[in-house]
């Protein structure tokens, strides 16, 4: 069965973001909201959860996709090195 609510100490991502924009990586999936993706400069796409996940309760940001799903997860959008996303550069 899967595990509704993992318990995790540390929410920071650490990686390199140049690195992932060589590989052309636009977005990150996450199981968890990241901590430090203000910091990091990565903006928040949405996310999507479960009726049965946790987060899914009363806020009304989190679209809920499958009442059996005990999962959420967050997408993040990698910004280019001018600050610019696939979501600005498109008009939205």
């Amino acid at each position: 069965e899967a595990m509704r609510y993992p318990e995790i100490a540390d929410r920071r991502l650490m990686v390199d973001l140049e690195e992932l924009r060589k590989l052309d990586c636009r977005y990150i999936f996450s199981r968890i909201e990241l901590d430090n993706a203000e910091e990091l400069g990565l903006k928040t796409v949405g996310t999507w959860a479960g009726a049965g996940a946790n987060s899914a309760e009363g806020d009304p940001s989190v679209i809920v996709t499958d009442a059996d799903s005990p999962y959420t997860i967050t997408v993040y959008e990698i910004p280019d090195w001018t600050g610019r996303t696939a979501r600005s550069e498109r008009g939205t």
